[in-house]
């Protein structure tokens, strides 16, 4: 020992004089520090205001642990790279070969030392954090993040050190073996580029156990503590290290005592056996995967006919940590097809004692989550199922049928962050969510329709314990607590722990918010503004109840859940978890952690100048599920009714929204498959400037009339009716919906108002509460209600067409002032929906100097109708947008608002609103062939070809959407949205960089007759594009181009064109630059009946071709 701590304490003062140890420790520190400021900070001034987009660092020592990690792992190698000849070099071998010093118990001291050497910027990273946490904490610093202490711990003990020791074994066998520093790095750093390469390319089910330090979901509420797996791999870890620093031993060029066989197979063993127990957990968790997979195949194997459960009531008994007991009675309907066997969903978790029915013993079989119970002989319509159970649920018996396994993703992977345990059964917590059926449930392998069940349950928890669950909890003394809602629910979830509680009524129905006591900091921000919050809540409730829509349950509960809960659904949907039937689940990383403080707001100002305002602002930014505004919109209908067949996903969502939008003015859904690609902050930001400079709208987040979605949607919408998502992949399909049914309930509530809308629901559940219903029984009760829905949405479940809308030019007039003397001017101007499926618009406007953005009321159009609409204000508009809600046009299109003579007054009689017109658009001249339509045809880059980055592009009715920042792509054809080009319903353009004239762009008709034509080709004005860079969400600017220092130059310039007709080719001159933005003329030609083409090539002088669209004209048209 004396000789190890000898060669310790050397190693040690070595390192300490060497120069980069301390140029290692310095960046590693600094730089670690600079991500914890940062984050600290940010979480200090945004986690109030950006609930879905921070986390605080407190939960984030694996992130920036792992960072100091990889940086420490390449000190290692510059620290350990020279252990075989360093001797030689100092010219000191031969004195310590006289030493009684064997070459492990070198390398061993050595090895220590180097990682106690590693330790020190750990030490001094923690020091500095924490330190400036605490001092945080004590003088109300914005950064006051301390590490949670358990999985401190956790990654210091766990996770670093064994990294560490065997990241400087492998150096130091590197080193024994190849005796170069310079070999010894490019060996070293090449492995640790590998390790890095292939973590980031790994499914989430094998990072979590080979990766040096793993993401965990720390939580203040369960420990992080690793699992029995994570200690073995360690272990394997270490024994790897150890055998590599045996054979480091053995390859070292200095004499040793002991035996070389010796030591030969005791590195063996230490390897074979390390790498033994790594496999054997990798395997296990393979293994996994596959009884997930095994327990859907046998789920859906099971009979068609769904057991009715009527009610549940009976007994649950809650030992955290230890064992859940149950003892619980069903009401089953029994239907003909099962009257000798009945088939439940139950965790495997649990083990069954015994089953009832009717009282008497019966046999039953519980295998993969599958409760099969027979039935006597003389059973009959009803029966009444006792099962007796004890054990621990398992998490992982929850939502097999997902789309998207969070385990399976691999590289980046933001499905982790929205939680991984579908349940929770800790000594500090329990959770038990109805995904991982802790209840026994119908089992069936067709699409089953929403279940209601009467509910009477008592429930035993600690004496200091806390319980939600669905209803009222009344105590019943010892930790004894009951549950029976009046109202049947579709599901229950018992949720327990020792909760801070705060709590009161409102209308006889008991607001409860459950946090755990360290984090009740947001509740006494708030305090001062309990009785406004109150007030508000009751508000909201009135609301709801005076539209008919009263709330259900007589306890409406918030209550704390930690990190790990997953709070996403299965299915191909994937919907939030986190509203339940009288309990909404508050994520521990938003309002409990959330750091809210007073902000000066300038007077006049629209954002909060409250904290009443506040935090309704902060949970509508909710983007994690836990909106509870939609929450409560679920408990006020989908949690009393639901839909079934074919359309009921399309019809649920509906409802959904549209009570969303009736309690918050908010669609209310949510989906992982959108948080799956959801962009963090840092992303939202560059994502908003990259779209602004590839041409695009500069919007990241379309949320007016026509939210922006990508063109491969839109494709895919138009040919997809609602009633054929299922057979989708799963994220288009939820594209798809959330486009349609977002605009459809924005059409209900705009078309119709918001009291018929309520109505409409408020019917809809009386008659089914407690049941189903069909897309038939739908559209009966809004007829019966008064709501001609065809009419307004056309036969929009069953198909995909949608309205396409036309508008005249726009006729201004000024009329005489009003009666209070102000002026008044008159906007005109007719709108054509030349589909046959009707669709709603409204017109969008600035006037005067008003920087606001104001509108028309909404406007429906019938298919192959029109209305006039008309404006009146008191200062001329200037600028003008027909917004439909959803149509073929996809988004708003400007109209140009001509100059209005406020010297000449109208006497005409103004119009304010809407009224049928007879106006129709009237075919121009010739024949128009525009990129849109089947005539054109152009050269797309293939997929394998561009963009340089190796990634897919999108695509846009054949062609790539064009990306001003990529080159590659830019050198291809691409369409891009332009407000001025030519077109029916869309405005688009096909362009390209210049290029050897090999990419080409053909305009193609067939002329009816021989002769003379006139050949017109259309330029849109480049200066003109989609922006919002103002109030407006889309406004016409002229300031939009921005030119790369590499792409200076004319835009526009000399055009190869070639007139194709009758086997000939005829080059064609033009000049871009010197037209005017629209119709220019090409020529006049001689052209034959038969096909003709304008070719168009990259071929140019200057910086971009555009292929807009092409007339040909009769010459005797022409007079």
């Amino acid at each position: 020992m004396q000789t190890f701590r000898a060669v310790f304490l050397a190693e040690v003062r070595t390192a300490r004089r060497l120069a980069r140890t301390w140029v290692f420790a310095v960046l590693a520190v600094a730089t670690t520090c600079i991500g914890y400021v940062y984050f600290a900070a940010l979480h200090g001034q945004m986690s109030g205001l950006l609930p879905s987009a921070v986390t605080s660092p407190r939960f984030m020592v694996d992130s920036f642990g792992g960072y100091l990690l990889w940086f420490l792992m390449a000190a290692a190698v510059f620290l350990g790279f020279d252990i075989g000849t360093r001797e030689q070099r100092e010219r000191i071998a031969d004195a310590l070969d006289t030493r009684p010093v064997s070459n492990i118990q070198l390398l061993a001291g050595r090895l220590v030392g180097v990682v106690a050497t590693l330790a020190v910027p750990v030490a001094a990273f923690l020091v500095i954090s924490q330190g400036v946490g605490l001092l945080g904490q004590a003088f109300d610093w914005p950064i006051r993040a301390t590490f949670e202490p358990v999985s401190l711990g956790v990654f210091l003990a766990v996770d670093a050190l064994p990294a560490l020791v065997l990241c400087v074994a492998i150096v130091f066998l590197l080193a024994a073996v190849l005796r170069s520093r310079l070999a010894v790095a490019v060996v070293a750093f090449s492995l640790l580029a590998v390790a890095l390469w292939s973590l980031s390319r790994a499914p989430h089910w094998l990072v979590e156990f080979v990766a040096f330090a793993p993401d965990r979901l720390v939580s203040d509420l369960v420990a992080a503590v690793p699992d029995a797996a994570t200690f073995v791999q360690r272990l394997a870890v270490a024994a790897v290290a150890a055998g590599a620093l045996v054979l480091a031993a053995l390859c070292l060029p200095r004499p040793d005592t002991g035996s070389r066989v010796g030591h030969l197979v005791a590195a063996g063993v230490l390897l074979v056996g390390g790498a033994t127990g790594i496999a054997a957990v990798v395997v296990q968790a393979y293994a996994d995967l596959g009884t997930r997979a095994h327990w859907r195949t046998v789920h859906e194997s099971v009979p068609g006919v769904a057991t009715d459960i009527r009610s549940v009531a009976g007994e649950v008994r809650i030992d955290p940590g230890r064992a859940l007991n149950l003892d619980v009675w069903l009401t089953v309907g029994l239907p003909d097809e099962a009257r000798s066997a009945l088939w439940f969903r139950f965790n495997p978790g649990l083990a069954t004692r015994e089953v009832l029915v009717d009282g008497v013993p019966v046999t039953f079989e519980h295998r993969n989550g599958l409760l099969r119970t027979d039935l006597p002989a003389n059973a009959d319509g009803e029966a009444t199922v006792t099962v007796r159970a004890a054990g621990i649920p398992d998490p992982e018996f929850a939502y097999v049928d997902s789309a998207i396994d969070y385990r399976r993703i691999a590289g980046a992977n933001p499905l982790k962050n929205l939680g991984t345990e579908a349940s929770i059964f800790e000594r500090g917590y329990v959770a038990l969510m109805p995904g991982v059926h802790w209840l026994p449930n119908a089992a069936t392998n067709v699409p089953s329709t929403r279940d209601f069940a009467a509910v009477d349950l008592v429930v035993q928890v600690p004496d200091d314990w806390l319980v939600a669950g669905p209803g009222r909890r009344e105590s019943l003394g010892g930790g004894r607590y009951r549950f029976a809602p009046k109202e049947p629910v579709t599901q229950v979830a018992l949720l327990a722990s020792n909760f801070q509680r705060f709590a009161t009524t409102i209308d006889g129905i008991e607001l409860e918010l459950l946090l755990s006591g360290r984090h009740t900091a947001p509740v006494g921000y708030f305090e001062e503004s309990t009785e406004g919050i109150g007030e508000a809540l009751a508000g909201v409730l009135r609301d709801v109840d005076a539209l008919g829509l009263p709330y259900p349950y007589d306890a409406l509960r918030m209550v704390e859940v930690p990190a790990r809960l997953r709070g996403y659904g299965g299915g191909w949907r994937m919907a939030s978890a986190l509203a339940l039937p009288g309990v909404l689940l508050v994520r521990e990383r938003g309002f409990p952690t959330a750091n809210f403080y007073a902000t000066p707001v300038p007077p006049g100002s629209p954002f909060a100048t409250e904290k009443l305002d506040q935090l309704r602002m902060f949970f509508s930014g909710d983007r994690h599920g836990a909106d509870p505004f939609a929450g409560l919109a679920r408990n006020v209908f989908l949690h009393q009714t639901g839909a079934r067949g074919s359309a009921a996903v399309a019809i649920e969502y509906l409802c959904q929204s549209l009570a969303s939008r009736l309690i918050d003015d908010a669609d209310g859904y949510f989906s992982a498959h959108t948080f799956a690609s959801s962009p963090s902050v840092r992303s939202l930001l560059t994502g908003s400037i990259t779209s602004a400079l590839a041409g695009g709208s500069g919007s990241v987040s379309g949320d007016v009339f026509a939210p922006a979605r990508p063109p491969a949607v839109w494709e895919r919408a138009l040919g997809t009716p609602l009633t054929g998502l299922d057979a989708l992949e799963p994220s288009r399909a939820i594209n798809i919906l959330t486009m349609k049914v977002d605009a459809l309930a924005r059409t209900l509530i705009d078309g119709l108002g918001r009291e018929a809308v309520a109505g409409f629901l408020a019917e809809l559940r009386r008659r089914y509460r407690g049941t189903s219903f069909t897309a038939v029984d739908f559209e009966r009760v809004a007829e019966e209600v008064g709501i001609d829905l065809r009419g307004l949405l056309g036969d929009w479940l069953h198909d995909a067409s949608l309205p396409g809308f036309i508008a005249s030019a726009v006729a201004t007039a000024r009329l005489a002032d009003g009666a209070d003397g102000k002026p008044r001017y008159q906007l005109r101007v007719d709108v054509f929906n030349g589909e046959e499926t009707p669709g709603l618009v409204r017109l969008r406007y600035r006037s005067g100097d008003d920087p606001a953005v104001h509108e028309s009321d909404p406007i429906r159009v019938r298919g192959h109708a029109a209305m006039e609409v008309g404006l009146v204000t008191q200062a001329p508009i200037h600028e003008l947008w027909v917004a439909p809600y959803l149509s073929l046009n996809r988004q708003e299109f400007p109209l140009r608002v001509p100059e209005t003579d406020a010297n000449t007054t109208s006497d005409a009689v103004p119009l304010v609103g809407a009224r049928p017109s007879d106006w129709r658009p009237v075919p121009g001249p010739g024949i128009v062939v525009d990129d849109l339509d089947p005539g054109f045809a152009a050269t797309a880059a293939p997929r394998s070809d561009p963009p340089a980055s190796g990634r897919g592009y999108d695509t846009d009715e054949g062609l790539p959407v064009y990306q001003r920042i990529d080159p590659a792509l830019e050198a291809h054809w691409s369409r891009q949205e332009q407000p001025t080009s030519w077109g029916r319903y869309r405005r688009t353009i096909a362009r390209v960089t210049p290029g050897e004239g090999d990419r080409q762009a053909t305009f193609s008709t067939v002329l009816p007759e021989a002769g003379r034509w006139r050949v017109d080709y259309h330029l849109p004005d480049l200066r003109v594009g989609y922006s919002t860079r103002s109030q407006s969400p889309f406004q016409l600017t002229a300031d939009l181009e921005i030119t790369s220092p590499a792409n200076q130059g004319p835009q526009l310039g000399n055009y190869d064109l070639r007139l194709l007709s009758g086997g000939s080719a005829h080059p064609v001159e033009f000049d871009a630059s010197v037209a005017e933005p629209g119709w220019t003329t090409l020529g006049r030609f001689d052209l034959n009946a038969g096909e003709v083409s304008l070719l168009v090539t990259n071929s140019t002088d200057a910086r971009t071709v555009v292929a807009d669209a092409v007339r040909w004209i009769r010459d005797t048209d022409d007079h």
